[in-house]
């Protein structure tokens, strides 16, 4: 019977794709990074990036990262 799929074992197509859940640690760096960007800027939050990333990852075509990463930094765009 296959283990059930989870954060510390995801599905081995994620695996093998390199969609491996972040880590605790890796979340609380990625919220120090968010929190240092200098205003009048206003980053996203992590629930936002996550779901703003989403987004991003479901476009038809693949978006170069200079058109995505500014929409995180600043929220207002």
């Amino acid at each position: 019977m296959p283990a059930p799929r989870s954060a510390k074992n995801p599905p081995s197509d994620a695996r093998s794709a390199g969609a491996v859940p972040l880590a605790d640690a890796d979340l609380l760096r990625l919220q120090t990074l968010l929190d240092a960007v200098p205003a009048p800027l206003e980053p996203l939050d992590l629930s936002a990036v996550d779901g703003f990333l989403c987004g991003v990852l479901l476009q038809p075509q693949e978006l170069q990262p200079q058109r995505w990463i500014p929409g995180i930094a600043d929220a207002e765009g």
